[in-house]
């Protein structure tokens, strides 16, 4: 098959040799004199899906996307320097190709002209998109993903701050959403997830951002809120998207919401939501199915301790032992933090639980060696979720982070060990 010919003008002269000599046949370029389109190569031609002459335009400026032409059209007549641009072209079939403009003026007497390499961006414009979702979009539900939503509250403190204008997110975690995975297998715990994301996009506005911070918990960034009394309205919307049941199985969800305000107890991203998170967490407290408004930073005096009852026994002599002490150390952290205890001392109680911790996992999963049972590598993979969660904590300690990671272990901890640790208990025993 041969190559596609440049198209030229009827009245071509001997110099389009040269032109074509400067500009490159086969590369997408061309060679502009003023305004007028002097040359344009085979290449461009093809890019264009120019059938012939008629498709080609007396001026490049003719070419370019109508968001491009005003901005562009002067600089392309006028250029004295070497300049790149990415712009739009128009094809001969109406549809547009994004493409960047490599110009570099040369001067053959006695006219200056200007030269145009032309790159294609399609396929870079498609791996970039395909990126932009992956990094940018929650692969289950489609929602922002965490960077994104920590992304666009950024930008909204710094433009509340410029415009002296409230910043409210709300933190939302599902009520009742573990017996689903517990009853019907994560299959059907995602497409609860997948259906609990939809109302929540439908009960919201077109200017607020809706995340998914991983789990059963999401965050919504309100655009353009006057003041609480929009954030309440917002998060009633939601509680009532969860009036009618969840899927065929019928299942009734909850969620309980925290509404946090940028403000001096919530300068950054971080302390924002850690507001919005202790107000969602005494929701919880209460039997959630509400939504709360933080007063300000949280407030560690609501850390409870966890007590130490037969419920936390498996049967299991070293275990249980060794689940009471996880339990004081838990209590004695919690203590810590309503007592304002200084910061080294907080990190030397989260050092201690956390050293606590490993020890217990590692008694645990000498026990399952010794003795196999089916959800052994799912008992496993949680030690490995709390671990990392812990360590995190232990990374960065202050009395928000702590405060908010001894609520997590006391919560985590009995539904750990009535579970996984139970059915451990029960291969031992066996």
């Amino acid at each position: 098959m041969s190559a596609p010919q440049p198209v030229v003008p009827a009245t071509a002269d001997s110099e389009d040799d040269a032109l074509a000599a400067l500009a490159g046949e086969f590369v997408p370029c061309a060679v502009l004199e003023g305004r007028s389109l002097a040359y344009a190569s085979a290449g461009l031609a093809t890019l264009l899906h120019w059938r012939g002459s008629a498709d080609r335009p007396a001026e490049f400026a003719a070419l370019l996307g109508k968001a491009d032409r005003r901005r562009l059209a002067g600089l392309l007549a006028t250029a004295a320097a070497p300049f790149h641009e990415t712009c739009a072209l128009t094809r001969a079939d109406g549809t547009e190709v994004t493409v960047a403009l490599e110009c570099v003026p040369a001067r053959r007497s006695p006219r200056m002209r200007l030269v145009i390499t032309v790159t294609d961006l399609s396929d870079w414009m498609r791996d970039h998109a395909r990126l932009q979702r992956v990094a940018f979009r929650d692969a289950l539900t489609g929602l922002a993903s965490r960077a994104l939503v920590y992304d666009r509250i950024e930008q909204a403190i710094a433009i509340g701050q410029r415009a002296d204008q409230p910043v409210y997110v709300l933190l939302l975690d599902l009520d009742r959403f573990k017996p689903i995975n517990d009853a019907l297998g994560h299959a059907a715990g995602d497409a609860a997830l997948r259906e609990c994301a939809h109302r929540i996009l439908q009960a919201t506005r077109r200017v607020d951002t809706v995340g998914r911070l991983g789990g059963d918990e999401f965050v919504v960034l309100l655009g353009e809120a006057d003041g609480p009394g929009d954030a309440a309205r917002v998060a009633q919307r939601i509680l009532d998207a969860f009036e009618a049941p969840i899927g065929a199985h019928g299942w009734r969800l909850g969620v309980s919401i925290g509404i946090a305000a940028h403000g001096p107890g919530a300068a950054n991203v971080d302390q924002l939501l850690a507001c919005a998170d202790e107000a969602m967490y005494a929701v919880k407290a209460q039997g959630g199915g509400r939504y709360a408004l933080a007063g300000g930073r949280p407030r560690s005096a609501m850390v409870a301790g966890l007590p130490w009852s037969d419920a936390l026994q498996v049967g299991v002599a070293a275990i249980d032992a060794e689940h009471e002490r996880l339990v004081a150390a838990v209590n004695r952290l919690a203590a810590a933090l309503r007592a304002g205890a200084a910061r080294e001392a907080l990190e030397r109680g989260l050092a201690e639980l956390v050293g606590e911790v490993e020890h217990h996992f590692g008694t645990e999963e000498a026990h399952m060696r010794l003795h196999p049972y089916p959800g052994a590598a799912e008992h496993r993979a949680e030690h490995g979720r709390l671990l990392s969660v812990a360590r995190s904590l232990l990374a960065h300690v202050d009395e928000q982070s702590t405060a908010i990671g001894v609520r997590y272990l006391a919560d985590w901890l009995p539904r750990h060990i009535q579970t996984y640790d139970a059915e451990l208990g029960r291969a031992v025993r066996r």
